[in-house]
């Protein structure tokens, strides 16, 4: 069961200290605070990470779900490297250091 999100949305913004026009970020963070299970939050923005954290909503990043996908057997450890790079490409604002990381983050999921 989930309390409406339309419900938490004053919450949500209090926590981000986003403007009414912020309905993306906003719209997450109330489905996962009026979430009756344990949800897991999927975001790259740094502000709603935080947020997150601080609320112990567990969180993680695009990264983290291709990782979890070649885990699961979903995709190859291939087409993660693949997504990673196409991310990069159309600006996910990946370093070279965190390229690398998730690299070898996809290659030990898919060597298990």
């Amino acid at each position: 069961r989930v309390v409406p999100a339309e419900d938490r949305l004053d919450d949500a913004r209090s926590y981000l200290g986003a403007a009414d026009g912020d309905t993306g970020d906003v719209g997450l963070l109330a489905h996962a605070l009026g979430a009756e299970e344990e949800v897991v939050a999927v975001a790259d923005d740094r502000p709603l990470r935080k947020a997150c954290k601080a609320l112990s909503i567990p969180v993680s990043g695009s990264i983290g779900v291709l990782v979890r996908a070649v885990e699961r057997g979903a995709i190859s450890g291939e087409e993660a490297t693949e997504t990673l790079y196409a991310m990069d490409e159309v600006g996910a604002r990946l370093s070279a250091s965190l390229i690398r990381r998730a690299e070898r983050l996809i290659e030990d999921a898919a060597s298990d």
